[in-house]
């Protein structure tokens, strides 16, 4: 397979509901993706997973020559990165890894990057003080076509042109240009589902609280509570939002938002039903 033939078979993965441990973006996305980069992953002096710095670990740590440290990578669980407060989060803690790498060795890290499996954050530590706040550029998995994702990993993670310095200054030189006006507070990712049942009956609500609670009912509250007793339960919620169907309470508080596709997904393969789970452009009502 090419590059671009994996790259189209992860997207189709994510948009059905795959990889929404962060092992599996991890293992299966990344590693995958870094391969076909020409990166040597079994060489554990150059791709080092769990690298430590102070008393915590980045997940992974690429390097060049082996054993020098250029690229610094956190990833997260899938969809992590729609609610604004995770990503805040996730800046806070890469910032922190690199700074006390950087205080604690003659090294500098050249590119650090946050991955959620859809979403990938790519920044250039050695510009500017608040770095952090700008990516130089954002990548979607999803929404992204093939050719935009395919010129993006070559251009910021490639191995040869690590190798040559050609990255470094690419990245260097594509810093200068990022826009560092304040962004308006806007989602830039869809929110609504489309679950697609094992009969191909499809379900589309507006909310995707609505889709959540029909899918669930679909599949049965009483099978739903026996694998996810989290999700439905006969007893009302201490907490938060829930809705009642036949005896039995819908907890619509939890998952988050950005959680409830990938716990469909769960309770789908909890239950042994092959749900096609998808997050579609909103529609205007």
């Amino acid at each position: 397979m090419t590059l671009k033939e994996h790259i189209e078979d992860i997207q189709n993965r994510l948009k059905e509901g795959g990889y929404i441990t962060e092992m599996a973006i991890s293992n299966q996305i990344v590693v995958r993706l870094l391969k076909e980069l020409g990166w040597p992953i079994f060489d554990e002096w150059t791709v080092i997973f769990e690298y430590p710095v102070g008393n915590k670990k980045v997940d992974l740590v690429l390097c060049d020559p082996r054993a020098e440290p250029v690229i610094f990578i956190e990833m997260k669980a899938f969809e992590r990165f729609l609610e604004n407060y995770e990503v805040k989060k996730a800046k806070e803690q890469l910032s922190n890894y690199i700074s006390h790498f950087q205080n604690n060795s003659c090294e500098e890290i050249s590119i650090a990057i946050l991955i959620d499996g859809q979403k990938w954050l790519f920044f250039y530590p050695m510009g500017e003080e608040n770095w952090k706040e700008h990516p130089v550029r954002e990548l979607d998995f999803i929404e992204s076509d093939i050719e935009e994702i395919t010129e993006c990993l070559n251009r910021y993670l490639n191995y040869n042109s690590i190798l040559t310095g050609e990255v470094i200054q690419t990245i260097r030189d594509d810093c200068r240009n990022v826009d560092r006006r304040p962004s308006k507070d806007k989602d830039s990712f869809s929110r609504r589902l489309r679950v697609t049942m094992p009969n191909g009956e499809v379900i589309d609500c507006i909310d995707p609280k609505d889709t959540f609670v029909e899918v669930i009912i679909k599949l049965g509250p009483e099978n739903v509570a026996c694998s996810s007793p989290k999700i439905v339960k006969k007893t009302p919620f201490d907490h938060g939002e829930f809705q009642k169907h036949n005896g039995y309470y819908i907890n619509t508080y939890l998952p988050l938002k950005w959680e409830k596709r990938s716990v469909l997904v769960s309770i789908g393969r909890k239950l042994c039903v092959p749900l096609k789970v998808e997050r579609i452009e909103k529609q205007e009502v």
